[in-house]
């Protein structure tokens, strides 16, 4: 039977058999199930078929938001939040499952597991901020999630100068297919790769920004409106720091490009465009 079947054949119960007898059958149905887990979680939706069952022992009973709320273990913004499907949309509304506003699409995650594929060596946060500065907002936690990596630990305090140092060995110098043994040559390696270090590469010091945008006073790329691929995402609500205006509608999709600085593949440039 169909929900729409099982809420007319209640409603049938409630004038057929009166108040108590419909009241015992639905509580027989519904309570178990709400008490379970209900009691503990005070905020906990309900199934499709008990929404209608709920909404429909309130009308019979003639019940309050709050004495509804508190017999089911549910908020009076839920309930409420139900009869308003109800009455604009029909009963239908209440069985069908909404997805969370807050889940991102598959090809979200196709990007941010392909932009780790081209470039095996960049953690969860680089990723956040090469796509944020690309006009993709995402969490840390959200990339960590999608790639399945343990949590990249803080390096503690250390000094500018040194912490370029490391940068320079660990994402230049290493990464070196051949490293030149000519001075010249091993000059304009560092060289390219300070370019690319200056211009493109997001740093955390400076919540994301890059020497260059903070030198010459340019607008970080990561501030600029960013974005969104949830179509049911609130345009005011909050997204991942930092907080910027959406470009154009939410819902749009997106292609991946990866440019090499320098045709070097160490010195990645990430964008995003609209998919056609």
């Amino acid at each position: 039977m169909s929900s729409l079947g099982r809420f007319l054949l209640r409603k049938s119960l409630v004038k057929s058999l009166g108040w108590k007898s419909a009241k015992a059958l639905s509580y027989v149905q519904i309570y178990p199930r709400r008490t379970t887990k209900g009691r503990a979680r005070k905020c906990v939706d309900a199934a499709g078929a008990d929404r209608l069952a709920i909404l429909e022992l309130r009308a019979a009973r003639g019940w309050s938001l709050r004495r509804t709320a508190r017999e089911f273990s549910v908020t009076r913004a839920t309930i409420r939040s139900w009869l308003r499907r109800l009455e604009e949309d029909g009963p239908n509304a209440l069985v069908q499952a909404f997805q969370p506003v807050n889940r991102f699409s598959d090809y979200v995650r196709y990007l941010v597991q392909r932009l780790k594929v081209l470039c095996p060596l960049m953690g969860k946060k680089k990723i956040a901020e090469m796509l944020a500065r690309a006009g993709l907002h995402l969490g840390t936690t959200i990339v960590g999630r999608i790639l399945m990596e343990k949590p990249v630990g803080k390096h503690g305090s250390v000094a500018v100068v040194e912490r370029l140092i490391l940068t320079m060995k660990s994402e230049g110098i290493s990464r070196l297919v051949h490293v030149p043994s000519r001075r010249q040559d091993f000059r304009e390696e560092l060289a390219r790769f300070f370019e690319w270090y200056n211009e493109f590469r997001p740093h955390g010091w400076l919540r994301g920004a890059t020497p260059n945008e903070i030198y010459f006073k340019r607008r970080p790329a990561n501030r600029l409106p960013r974005f969104e691929p949830r179509e049911r995402w609130p345009r005011p609500s909050r997204c991942a720091g930092p907080q910027t205006l959406v470009e154009g509608q939410p819902g749009v999709r997106l292609t991946l490009d990866v440019s090499y600085h320098a045709g070097r593949k160490h010195l990645p440039i990430v964008t995003l465009r609209r998919a056609a």
